[in-house]
């Protein structure tokens, strides 16, 4: 599902942003609150011919504020902790019968200089203070109780 924007409907006709020197940009909050994007939409531009682009979002496939998510994993969360005595190193058998299962599957290239500039250190660190307050918000903590 795309989203086609218009953004006459923010309060000022013109908002300024700038890249960072790996030419990446903050969409500011209020274009952001006016289409409805969330963390994890898709950006689109599209080349039009007069030279000038149309920008459309997509939502999220996923986010990490999914409810029925964070019930599967704190369930499972919670069941570890409880039942820590179960959890168990896997065999030696059963590691290499994984392995050699395995070893065809091309794994993905990986970027071995990966780089998070400020802003989006800061999206993290954010994003986990959230999930930190909404889990203690519910009676979820990390040590069991």
């Amino acid at each position: 599902m795309e989203n086609k924007i218009t953004l006459s409907v923010l309060p000022v006709p013109v908002i300024e942003g700038s890249t960072t020197q790996r030419s990446q940009t903050t969409i500011p909050a209020a274009v952001r609150d006016a289409i409805g994007l969330e963390p994890g939409g898709v950006v689109c531009y599209e080349a039009l011919s007069d030279g000038s682009y149309r920008i459309t979002t997509k939502p999220a496939p996923f986010t990490d504020r999914d409810p029925v998510m964070l019930a599967v994993l704190d369930y499972f969360e919670q069941d570890m902790i409880k039942h820590s005595e179960k959890i168990a190193l896997l065999s030696d058998g059963l590691i290499s019968r994984m392995q050699q299962a395995t070893e065809s599957v091309p794994l993905p290239d990986v970027e071995d200089d990966f780089e998070m500039d400020e802003a989006e250190a800061t999206e993290y660190a954010d994003l986990a203070a959230e999930a930190r307050a909404e889990r203690e918000s519910v009676g979820v903590t990390s040590d069991g109780e």
